[in-house]
């Protein structure tokens, strides 16, 4: 049940999305509520703050408020279902953590690591609207866009947005596949918790 409106939520329904006016019931919202938070200058915004790094940089959070938060998490338990773990993957997905993405390097002899710069304000609007145009999910070009900007703050991936982990995945799956196919040639293993490479 959307505590917010009282309509009940019906998450099967995301998969039939065609429209804007499809995807609203699959929230649990009406059309207008749902447009009016996603596009009205007026609706509430993201609170953002800074934590510190290991590095000594800062880390900016970005919060969705309430009704986003909620909407979110809902399309969050859809993408997760849908998405595919690739063997090298460990972030982000249930029964892998970062100490099972270190394990698998264990007794090696040379470890070579690097961290993608910016990860999640790297993955910006276009690529989340991608994701949500292809294969498994092939939304209509509207249903892709709302999508996209429902999961997504200043045209980019939010850190703090219960979706971006799960979508910064699926952004990644053909980074993971050239990375794994390169380096297997080498006798080399790839992993990949979120942008620990």
């Amino acid at each position: 049940m959307n505590v917010f409106s009282g309509i009940p939520a019906k998450l099967g329904e995301f998969n039939a999305c065609l429209t804007q006016e499809d995807l609203a019931p699959a929230f649990g919202v009406t059309e207008d509520f749902l447009l009016f938070h996603l596009y009205s200058k007026y609706a509430p915004k993201y609170k953002t703050f800074t934590i510190p790094k290991a590095s000594g940089e800062d880390r900016e959070i970005c919060v969705p408020p309430p009704h986003l938060m909620e909407w979110q998490r809902l399309l969050c338990e859809f993408l997760n279902k849908h998405y595919v773990r690739k063997p090298s993957v460990h972030g982000f997905v249930a029964g892998h953590s970062i100490r099972s993405n270190a394990q698998e390097h264990v007794h090696r002899h040379l470890v070579l690591n690097i961290d993608i710069r910016d990860f999640f304000p790297s993955i910006h609007y276009g690529r989340v609207r991608g994701i949500f145009s292809q294969h498994p999910f092939n939304f209509t070009h509207q249903v892709a866009s709302t999508l996209a900007h429902l999961c997504t703050w200043n045209e980019s991936l939010p850190q703090g947005a219960p979706t971006s982990p799960i979508l910064s995945n699926f952004a990644c799956r053909g980074l993971d596949n050239d990375f794994w196919r390169l380096l297997k040639k080498s006798s080399c293993l790839y992993t990949r918790y979120a942008d620990d490479i």
